[in-house]
């Protein structure tokens, strides 16, 4: 199982975005809301103050039924199954396919 917030096995990318309230409270769009209507968006995403969860740098996307998780970083994009196979690079899966 891959841990959404860790590092990338190829690479060493931190997938850590961020307390999810902390990041949310840095964006411009809510410069001139109410701490409270912050927290309330925070909240809808998962997060409480026993809860403080954070976001994830991984991008996730679904290709041919599979859910896959796609390192941030430039230099690497490696791809992952949920449970941790490494698909290589998505160009190296969409190789594959079309041998098979």
């Amino acid at each position: 199982m891959i841990d959404r917030l860790g590092t990338c096995p190829c690479c060493g990318a931190s997938w850590n975005g961020g307390d999810i309230l902390d990041q949310i409270k840095k964006l411009d769009v809510f410069t001139h809301t109410a701490p409270s209507d912050i927290v309330k968006v925070a909240r809808s995403m998962g997060w409480s103050e026993e809860n403080k969860t954070s976001f994830t740098k991984l991008v996730v996307y679904e290709v041919d039924g599979i859910v896959v998780l796609e390192c941030h970083n430039d230099r690497c994009k490696h791809v992952f199954t949920a449970d941790g196979v490494d698909m290589g690079s998505m160009t190296e899966y969409r190789e594959a396919k079309k041998l098979a």
